[in-house]
């Protein structure tokens, strides 16, 4: 794959790191054409991404046998990743497949990174992320949506949006990514779980919980593996279920977790997939759609599949393993679950 130009669309809170401007100085040297925008307002990202893929595809257009490939480097956390995405997407046409269009490489700047801890990438060094871009290889992603609005890595519904929201920021300096956990522990006591319905395709869940989480990626939260098995080539969404559980139950969630992790079955958390999702709540329920809070009472996902061309490590984990023969989702359908069932 021939890599052209490599725009790096950077928070303006990683700008000021050395080691990232010898980093674009090294690719500079190695005769690959960098540019670099700050972003210092919401909004930002998502305007250099869609300027990038404006002058890229009038490129194609002028030199329909040009074999660069235009590099979008989203240098910050998730929702600068997302945003960058999601503008991708729009460029691209909704509900297409483009193989043509600039492809996204992630730099992971942010508190979480949870996007970049899935995809195998060296989240403690950002600057060899950036250097490490000509070696990577190009694969096609899928896109989540919520109501119509693209993510790429999680949507997190009920108690764990709440806990995103109220994070700390100096707490967040300070702990990374386990601050989440230290603020859903501190405030579980006051926690009240919330009535939902959950239909994944065919399957029928309701009850109290905690929090929903709806996966295209596997992290959320700081690192947590709450959708530990999604791919982002599949075609389908990972959901979560987290029913209500009082103080003495936190340490079982957590416990589940693991346990799911590693291909065992969880005594409280629901697990599935599909390729739908609809979360039908009685009071309005909070939302994070990868760093972005909503509100709503109904929540409708689906799935672009193979939407648009991500650079990651050929061996991460976020990507299918080859076909094997006679392989099938042994998952059944058509069941309807109570709060309490188990994984499906």
């Amino acid at each position: 794959m021939s890599i052209g130009p490599i725009t790096l669309i950077l928070n303006g809170r990683a700008a000021v790191d050395e080691r990232l401007r010898e980093a674009v100085g090294s690719l500079r040297n190695a005769g690959f054409q960098v540019d670099v925008r700050v972003c210092w307002e919401q909004g930002d990202p998502a305007r250099y991404a869609r300027q990038v893929a404006q002058a890229h595809a009038a490129h194609r257009r002028e030199n329909p046998d040009a074999a660069r490939n235009a590099v979008i480097a989203a240098a910050g956390g998730d929702g600068t990743l997302n945003e960058v995405a999601a503008a991708l997407v729009e460029c691209g046409g909704d509900g297409k497949t483009d193989e043509s269009g600039p492809i996204l490489a992630v730099v992971p700047y942010g508190t979480a990174n949870d996007f970049a801890t899935a995809a195998g990438l060296p989240v403690d060094d950002p600057p060899r992320c950036l250097l490490q871009i000509p070696d990577l290889s190009c694969h096609l992603a899928d896109v989540g949506r919520l109501n119509g609005r693209p993510f790429l890595n999680a949507a997190s519904a009920g108690y764990a949006a709440r806990v995103t929201t109220e994070a700390d920021p100096m707490v967040k300096k300070l702990l990374g990514g386990m601050a989440y956990w230290w603020t859903g522990l501190k405030n579980l006591s006051d926690t009240v779980g919330a009535e939902v319905a959950v239909t994944a395709d065919d399957d029928r869940w309701h009850g109290r919980v905690l929090a929903v989480v709806v996966g295209n990626g596997r992290y959320a939260g700081g690192g947590i593996a709450v959708t530990p098995h999604a791919r982002i080539d599949d075609g389908k969404l990972e959901v979560t279920i987290v029913p209500e559980v009082g103080i003495a139950g936190y340490k079982h969630l957590y416990d589940d977790l693991l346990a799911v992790g590693e291909g065992r079955d969880p005594t409280v958390l629901t697990v599935g997939r599909a390729e739908t999702v609809t979360i039908e709540a009685d009071e309005p329920i909070q939302v994070n759609l990868d760093g972005e809070p909503l509100t709503d009472r109904l929540l409708k996902f689906d799935v672009l599949h193979k939407a648009i061309r991500v650079l990651l490590p050929a061996t991460s984990p976020l990507l299918s393993p080859p076909p094997q023969p006679d392989a099938g989702d042994a998952r059944g359908a058509g069941n309807e679950r109570d709060a309490g069932a188990g994984r499906g």
